[in-house]
């Protein structure tokens, strides 16, 4: 992949390089939909060596939320 496919690689941009350019771990779990279906995702960041929490919270929010089974509407 060249990095730029698709209608939202910008704005991964936004949120992705500043944990990686730090060394922090992260889990991203979906959270929603878009207006126009695409979806959305939701990124927690911890302290160093912080994996097995980030990935407890990760399966938490998914246990209280339905995202994670959700599929966006076909066009």
């Amino acid at each position: 992949a060249s990095g730029s496919e698709g209608p939202v690689q910008p704005n991964n941009r936004a949120i992705v390089p500043a944990s990686n350019l730090a060394g922090l771990p992260a889990v991203v779990v979906p959270c929603g939909f878009t207006t126009p279906g695409l979806p959305v995702a939701l990124q927690f960041v911890g302290p160093a060596w912080s994996e097995p929490t980030l990935v407890a919270l990760g399966e938490w929010f998914q246990s209280r939320t339905e995202w994670h089974s959700m599929r966006p509407p076909q066009p």
